[in-house]
């Protein structure tokens, strides 16, 4: 179940990422508004990085200016670090169970009644 969750979010991110880039490159030839190269790097770095890199190579997009084309290709060893420093919290939390983690994370606090303060007979 959480596997499927994720493969979904990957492919919806890195097609909505490729969407990005294709519409940048649109608004660069015609001169319009482009999209910010901050949101383009946020998109790879949540999961569209070969989303990203297919479209910088298909679309011929920012790949001359370095300084970005650099920085899309740190992303990988960020999402990396990111996922490994997640790991250990989560190893060292002790919960090694995947549904544990899920549960724990999406679990509500069980709810109490509230004392009866004003209610019949006070």
């Amino acid at each position: 179940m959480i596997l499927l969750a994720l493969l979904l979010w990957l492919l919806a991110i890195n097609a909505i990422t490729f969407a990005t880039f294709a519409w940048d490159k649109s608004c660069a030839r015609r001169r319009a508004w482009r999209v910010p190269e901050s949101r383009l790097l946020l998109l790879a770095f949540i999961g569209g990085w070969p989303g990203a890199k297919f479209a910088q190579r298909r679309l011929r997009h920012k790949t001359v200016k370095m300084p970005f084309a650099r920085q899309l290709n740190n992303v990988p060893p960020w999402q990396i670090l990111v996922l490994g420093c997640g790991l250990i919290l989560w190893a060292s939390s002790g919960m090694r169970d995947l549904n544990g983690l899920v549960t724990s994370v999406f679990a509500q606090e069980e709810q109490r009644p509230l004392p009866r303060r004003f209610g019949p007979g006070s």
